[in-house]
């Protein structure tokens, strides 16, 4: 074995963690970031369409107080018990839908920072050591 050669496992399930684990010599940092890049995509996807369509989908349409009623006035007795658009689990499990709601929104705060912080560096990188010109393109 040459003394450059890297010490690479041949079967990734013997030593699953050694295999993928990233090294400076085997692997170029820009492959990493678009590795991370994608990952902290996904999950902004997947984070933003759960809070669009939560666990257990949303009410399609209001349920009134007593059942009969369809419409509230202020001179009857009829009550909104729940409104149209809000989400199930809430009414089920309003813990339950608290802890989902905070740990949705961290995940995708989270996310979506470290897109930013890894999309900041490659905008303003200099070319030639001149900063990049940014002017506005109208067309012409």
């Amino acid at each position: 074995m040459a003394a450059n050669q890297l010490n690479i496992p041949e079967n990734p399930s013997k030593n699953f963690n050694q295999y993928f684990r990233f090294k400076l010599g085997r692997d170029p940092p820009s492959d990493a970031r678009n590795t991370v890049l994608v990952v902290t995509t996904l999950i902004v996807a997947v984070t933003f369409h759960a809070a669009i369509n939560p666990p257990g989908g949303v009410r399609q349409d209001d349920k009134y107080s007593p059942a009969n009623c369809t419409v509230v006035t202020s001179d009857s007795n009829c009550a909104i018990i729940r409104h149209a658009g809000t989400s199930v689990l809430y009414y089920r499990n309003k813990t339950g839908y608290e802890i989902f709601v905070f740990v949705n929104t961290v995940a995708f705060s989270a996310s979506t920072n470290t897109i930013l912080y890894l999309l900041l560096d490659s905008l303003f990188r200099r070319i030639n050591n001149d900063a990049i010109n940014f002017q506005p393109c109208f067309g012409y």
